[in-house]
């Protein structure tokens, strides 16, 4: 047989074995019983079928439908599919034109098909004439022509003329090669015109796949009874098959395309989204930030230090061989006034050269680290915004710390926490007064303590707030 290509298949390769497919519980097709009726009865007609996984594009397939009900008149089904109906055309002519006989023929020789002979005989003959006429149509040679239908019939006769049944005689009296050729003897010349057309396998090339096909499909004549018959054909078969294939190749891939693209495969990259990147990037920096403020806070903390110890913390004098003290200032009203208006808080009031001071010490106005001035103090810097509203000139708020080192992200260093601590104050003495642009602020940290650090009681008298007020004249 050929492939889609018009090339000859391998008959011993892999692609042309038999595979035996099962069937659900082990039953198979029950063909129906050999009619002894007239040739008028009605045989099961062959229909297309497709079985289960098998490929639409491959083969010619057959199956016998259930048969039909007895009692019914009319002629004989067609045993032989029409034409349109093959699943595969050819484009060897004489191949195209022989696809229903040989597809019939295929299935009376593995028995899926059965009929009386009588009836089978008539469809083949009719088959035969009609090949005939194709292969006319088809602009072949008269003799070309000729030869193929003596195969097709010698290989119609050997095939149906060994199937077991009761009425084969028929056959044998009425077979095709009598019919067509007005031979007795089966398939004599068969050998001989294959021989024939071998002599030129470029021109007989449609011939000889016709002969293939017929042999693959089961055709031996004299060499079915003769000694060593089997070895003989599959010798034949095999040098046909070589001859077919030297003048049209076939295909050694079942499919042409079945490789895919050989495109060369790219190195595998880590492939990470800008949103991480960009995360990494942010905590890289947040990171780098904090390290350089404590190492620049460590170092500002270690120069204020040595500012400090260059001036001495003890009031400086200047020592005279004639002392003679200096009259003392006359009391100032303004602190006499200030002192009366806080009287009974916990606070000092003094004069600080040109200044007057007010000291809240010793109270916690402030949550430890923090810059929040606790509400149950914010009455007193109302009373003290009140007394400091009656005072003409200017205000300063100056925040002090202990010497308490201080390591937040808001308050980097004791500095920074002693200006936040007066601008608190400041904000809520702001409130109070009609003219709060002479208010100003300042943050000393540790640098002005006015008791040790040694002591816990030191260290609080340190962490203070004071208000200096211009002093009046």
């Amino acid at each position: 047989m050929s492939g889609d290509d018009g090339s000859p298949r391998d008959p011993f390769g892999r692609s042309e074995r038999t595979i035996i497919r099962p069937r659900p519980a082990g039953r198979g097709p029950t063909p129906p019983p050999l009619s002894a009726g007239p040739p008028s009865a009605k045989p099961p007609p062959p229909s297309a079928y497709q079985p289960p996984g098998s490929n639409a594009d491959d083969e010619w397939v057959a199956a016998v439908p259930p048969p039909q009900a007895a009692g019914g008149e009319g002629r004989a089904l067609a045993l032989v599919l029409p034409r349109e109906q093959l699943l595969t055309p050819n484009d060897n002519p004489l191949m195209r034109a022989a696809g229903p006989l040989l597809l019939l023929l295929g299935e009376l020789r593995v028995g899926t098909l059965r009929a009386p002979y009588a009836q089978l005989m008539e469809q083949v003959a009719d088959s035969i004439s009609e090949f005939e006429r194709d292969v006319r149509a088809a602009g072949l040679p008269a003799d070309e022509t000729r030869v193929a239908k003596y195969v097709l019939a010698a290989t119609a006769d050997d095939i149906v003329q060994n199937i077991p049944g009761e009425d084969r005689h028929v056959w044998t009296q009425y077979s095709m090669l009598s019919r067509f050729f007005g031979e007795r003897v089966g398939g004599v010349r068969f050998f001989d015109e294959l021989e024939r057309a071998r002599a030129d396998p470029s021109v007989n090339y449609a011939l000889l796949e016709l002969m293939h096909a017929c042999l693959a499909l089961g055709f031996q004549g004299v060499h079915r009874t003769s000694a060593g018959g089997v070895a003989a054909l599959q010798q034949i078969e095999r040098s046909l098959y070589e001859t077919l294939r030297r003048v049209k190749r076939a295909n050694e891939e079942l499919s042409p395309r079945w490789q895919g693209q050989a495109v060369p495969a790219e190195a595998a990259r880590l492939r990470v989204p800008v949103w991480a990147v960009a995360s990494l990037a942010g905590v890289v920096l947040l990171g780098l930030f904090l390290l350089l403020r404590s190492l620049l806070g460590n170092d500002a903390e270690a120069v204020a230090a040595s500012l400090i110890a260059v001036h001495p913390t003890s009031e400086i004098g200047i020592q005279r061989r004639v002392f003679s003290a200096p009259p003392p200032p006359p009391p100032s009203a303004q602190a006499s006034r200030l002192q009366q208006d806080l009287q009974g808080e916990k606070i000092l009031v003094q004069e600080s050269g040109n200044k007057v001071l007010i000291r809240i010490s010793d109270l916690p106005l402030f949550a430890p680290g923090q810059a929040m001035v606790r509400d149950e103090f914010k009455p007193l810097l109302a009373r003290i915004a009140a007394a400091v509203e009656k005072e003409p000139g200017t205000v300063k708020i100056v925040g002090h710390t202990d010497n308490v080192p201080i390591r937040t992200v808001r308050f980097p260093s004791n500095f920074v926490l002693s200006q936040e601590r007066a601008k608190a104050v400041a904000d809520i003495i702001k409130a109070q007064l009609t003219n709060p642009g002479r208010v100003a602020t300042e943050g000393k940290g540790a640098d002005q303590p006015i008791a040790s650090n040694a002591t816990a009681d030191g260290r609080a008298k340190n962490r203070r707030v004071e208000i200096l007020i211009e002093r009046s004249h």
